[in-house]
């Protein structure tokens, strides 16, 4: 006998409306924690995409974004957050230093993308829409919870020193007078 979602018990399911919506908030603090300027809800549809190959075509994603980073020192700053729906990838998608644009000519090799600009009020609910469209049959079937249904490739950000810089200058000791 299972038992129904409540607070004393989570069943942390996508089918269920209430995990989903507490799972979307931990994800929507997530990405404004990195304080993204264009936001982007994102959809890339793909040809003819199978449950068993979306690990294959995460990974090209992934290298597709990584080779960008590399060549281009302003897509350090861009964040994609994505889950499997079956057909497509539907998420989110920081783009602060890079135009929706250069965005899709460089994942247009990996699906069609749709783009559409969002307001920072608005990210928990596409997070939800996108974790809801996630077939149910899937997620439950799945370890991890939505792990093996997500991609997720954070900004970049630069490390910031904990200790102070010391001038260049060279400061003498005092002198030492004894007695």
């Amino acid at each position: 006998m299972s038992r129904s979602c409540c607070s004393a018990h989570r069943c942390s399911s996508i089918s269920c409306p209430g995990c989903a919506w507490r799972y979307s908030r931990h994800i929507a603090r997530e990405i404004l924690a990195y304080e993204p300027r264009h936001l982007f809800a994102m959809t890339i549809e793909r040809s003819a995409p199978g449950p068993g190959d979306f690990g294959q075509w995460r990974k090209a994603i992934h290298n597709a974004a990584s080779y960008q980073r590399r060549r281009y020192r302003r897509w350090r700053g861009v964040g994609i957050w994505g889950w499997h729906t079956g057909a497509d990838i539907r998420g989110l998608v920081a783009l602060d230093p890079i135009g929706a644009t250069e965005f899709t000519l460089a994942f247009r090799r990996h699906g069609e993308v749709h783009l559409r600009l969002i307001r920072d009020e608005d990210v928990r609910v596409e997070v939800y829409r996108a974790v809801q469209s996630i077939p149910a049959t899937w997620a439950d079937h799945r370890s991890g919870r939505y792990q093996s249904l997500k991609i997720a490739i954070v900004p970049m950000t630069t490390a910031k020193s904990s200790t102070p810089t010391i001038p260049a200058q060279v400061i003498e000791p005092l002198p030492m007078i004894l007695f």
